[in-house]
């Protein structure tokens, strides 16, 4: 296999990894994170908020979608580029002050998601910023 032919299939691999994390939060199939995520995954916000490690995120991710009225997360496009993955899409809830556009840029080990940086426009929570609002 060729050098641009493995990196075209590592891209293709984290994208659908990037993807089934997703369709695990929004169905909140946590377990699956095991498979997805490191155990020492981070989750940050442009505000300054952070999760560290698998089992702080799944507790978090819980907690923020209980209290939020479980929003879920579309994705809307994506591209690969140097070892991470560039997403945009948004929330959709019926709680008209989560609805809106977030980007998410995402860091791998291996095939795994190791980081994640959340930005969302107006003040609008993140995970990351509702968990740190509860330490």
């Amino acid at each position: 296999m060729g050098l641009s032919r493995f990196f075209a299939s590592r891209r293709r691999q984290q994208e659908r990894t990037l993807l089934q994390l997703v369709a695990a939060i929004n169905d909140q199939r946590y377990d699956n994170l095991t498979a997805l995520v490191t155990d020492s995954v981070t989750i940050v916000d442009t505000k300054g908020g952070r999760i560290e490690g698998r089992d702080k995120f799944i507790e978090q991710d819980r907690a923020y979608r209980e209290a939020l009225g479980g929003p879920g997360l579309i994705l809307e496009s994506m591209f690969a580029a140097r070892g991470e993955v560039f997403a945009r899409g948004r929330l959709d809830s019926d709680n008209s002050h989560i609805n809106g556009p977030t980007l998410w840029r995402v860091g791998f080990d291996d095939d795994r998601v190791d980081r994640i940086e959340i930005t969302r426009s107006g003040g609008q929570p993140t995970v990351a910023s509702f968990a740190s609002s509860r330490s």
